[in-house]
């Protein structure tokens, strides 16, 4: 209903505006003129190829002012409403109109036509089209506007050579040996989204290799295009970690990226993020099955509740290897799959104390691992009526839940079903029966196989 009166709301002011012959640019001031259109005229003539490298649809995205959406294709009745409810004396319903279904019209704007035109230079500089013309050109007729981004491209940069200029040899080794994944090559296009993305694989690379501090941020780029037939070089640039003198902003000395390897794991399987009294908690110290020294502390108060090796068994790292990025974000997968937890943290910081360290040159990192636990047990009634022909009923669902039944991560579920009809004459007859359904998670099943050597088939029917 509401969407009949709401269609015949429409019809009728389209009504009106034909019959009353409304100019939706009647209260125009002199120099005011409606934008109707935006257009991005492309001229290939002066490049070889016909083949963009980039997509022309996305420029459209960087003009400053847009028209006024039409309903339908045809009308732009949003300005239509706002034309209509500004004329003559208002009212309320005309308040009301407009601000249900007006819309100011877009008045074009020189300012921004020529931002545009500086957003779209700037948008063929980054794809390699550097001293391509671009001339917005104007039309107006009647109160209104088209404007035309008129672009004569020029032929693109390509890259013809790449240099490094990496300072820390041990990181230009790894740069060098992993450059058959860079994403920028020798005759490429030159395109700066590229070099962006770029820096990121490269420092997600640099994190897979230990280095824990290195950041995208390190990573720049410097062009050189000063030679003919659109050819540059690309210098790629890794800048020394710079370390304050004296806490003197003026004075800092440069050294190589560190390196660094984990040393222990503190895990809290019941984090409470709003207590801060830790004074009543206990520790658990779990040994590493590698060398038998104390690398897993699990803290908690009354009682450890989940068996350390159902957390240990989804923690990717190990102690006293490399610190890769990789491995700490397939242990948050693993640890956030946990049903019993429903959130996950992982944090590290630097080890300054390096008496239980074997090696005391190398540079190790604490790993901390927060978890929040769910409510263990839950259960859920559920109810729904049926009919079966002249026959009413009612069936009924108890599920019970455990997450961690063997207190290791392992879930139960329980599902009772049952249900009552009443046949014709009042006769209540008791529907007898029910079902129990049982999941156990693969935790169980993994300590089957690993620890008593039981092979376990999952009957899926």
């Amino acid at each position: 209903m509401k969407n009949l009166l709401f269609q015949a709301v429409i019809l009728s002011i389209t009504t009106v505006f034909f019959l009353t012959g409304c100019k939706v640019t009647h209260n125009f001031k002199e120099n005011e003129f409606l934008l109707t259109r935006n257009s991005i005229v492309i001229d290939k003539s002066k490049i070889q190829s016909e083949k963009l490298s980039f997509d022309p649809s996305e420029m459209y995205d960087l003009v400053q002012q847009n028209p006024n959406k039409k309903l339908l294709g045809l009308v732009r009745f949003g300005v239509w409403v706002n034309s209509f409810t500004t004329k003559g004396k208002s009212t309320k319903f005309k308040n009301w109109l407009d601000k249900s279904l007006g819309h100011k019209p877009v008045i074009l704007d020189e300012f921004l036509v020529n931002r545009s035109t500086e957003q779209l230079q700037l948008y063929l500089d980054n794809h390699g089209h550097f001293n391509t013309l671009i001339d917005p050109q104007i039309k107006r007729k009647k109160k209104k506007a088209q404007v035309y981004y008129n672009i004569i491209l020029t032929e693109p940069y390509r890259i013809k050579n790449i240099q490094l200029n990496i300072e820390d040899t041990t990181i230009r080794s790894l740069v060098f040996m992993n450059f058959g994944n860079s994403l920028i090559r020798k005759n490429q296009v030159y395109d700066a989204t590229k070099l962006d993305d770029e820096r990121y694989r490269i420092a997600d690379m640099l994190r897979n290799e230990g280095y824990f501090y290195f950041a995208p941020e390190f990573v720049y780029f410097q062009i050189d295009s000063s030679f003919s037939k659109q050819l540059l070089d690309v210098y790629l640039n890794i800048e020394q970690v710079q370390i304050l003198q004296n806490n003197d902003s003026a004075h800092y000395h440069e050294m190589d990226h560190k390196k660094y390897f984990i040393n222990n794991f503190l895990i809290n399987p019941d984090f409470k993020p709003i207590k801060t009294d830790t004074s009543n908690r206990k520790i658990y110290v779990n040994p590493s099955s590698e060398n038998g020294i104390n690398r897993y502390y699990f803290f908690y108060e009354d009682k450890l509740k989940i068996r350390p090796g159902a957390i240990r068994n989804s923690i990717l790292m190990e102690p006293l290897q490399l610190y890769r990025q990789s491995s700490e974000k397939n242990t948050y997968k693993q640890l956030s799959s946990l049903p019993l937890f429903g959130y996950t943290n992982i944090s590290f910081n630097e080890v300054t104390d390096k008496t239980s360290i074997p090696d005391s040159l190398k540079n190790y990192l604490n790993c901390s691992i927060d978890m929040v636990r769910r409510p263990v047990q839950s259960f859920s009634i559920e109810t729904e009526g049926t009919t079966s022909g002249s026959k009413l009923g009612m069936n009924g669902n108890f599920v019970y839940q455990n997450l961690n039944i063997f207190r290791g991560g392992e879930v139960l579920t329980l599902k009772l079903t049952g249900g009552v009809e009443w046949q014709e004459g009042g006769q209540k007859i008791q529907v007898t029966g029910q079902a129990v359904f049982t999941s156990f998670k693969r935790l169980i099943l993994m300590h089957l196989q690993q620890a008593h050597g039981i092979a376990v088939q999952v009957f899926r029917p």
